[in-house]
């Protein structure tokens, strides 16, 4: 099947090659998995209630729990998290569809926190490409960084 681009959101699929002139015997069932990637949206509603959505693509069951024991024995999700309180919280999450699953951790900041929240025990990747105009603007991100103990590494061009 050369140049053919296959495209699905199935979670899984099972491939089996057989020759149609018989030439050759035919090959053993191959099973190809798809990556879920689980995303979050938190949301600070009026009255400083927090409000977290959770997704999955493609499409899974996604469990979870704010207790740290094993999210793949949570809740299961079925709408917007509301969080209780307003200290820091971290939603545990884990999805699974047709054998093939991802766990994943969310912080949600304190109702009144402005800004990123920064665990300095584990690393952080900056999904936004950063644009200086001169040597002036990128010493002065430098040094924020610095201010920040951050370590850079990869990426540069």
């Amino acid at each position: 099947m050369p140049d053919t681009i296959l495209e699905t959101t199935d979670t899984a699929l099972w491939f089996l090659a057989i020759d149609p002139d018989r030439e050759h015997e035919t090959g053993e069932v191959k099973r190809w998995e798809n990556k879920l990637t689980i995303t979050h949206h938190p949301v600070v509603l009026p009255g400083g209630k927090r409000r977290v959505e959770v997704t999955v693509k493609p499409p899974a069951t996604i469990r979870w729990n704010t207790t740290g024991a094993n999210p793949k024995e949570g809740a299961v999700y079925a709408g917007p998290i509301d969080i209780p309180g307003d200290a820091e919280t971290t939603v545990y999450a884990y999805a699974e569809d047709q054998g093939v699953g991802a766990a994943r951790n969310f912080t949600i900041p304190r109702a009144d926190q402005t800004g990123p929240s920064i665990v300095k025990t584990e690393p952080a990747r900056l999904r936004k490409k950063l644009d200086f105009r001169g040597s002036t603007e990128t010493y002065a991100a430098l040094v924020n960084f610095e201010s920040l103990q951050a370590t850079l590494s990869g990426g540069y061009r």
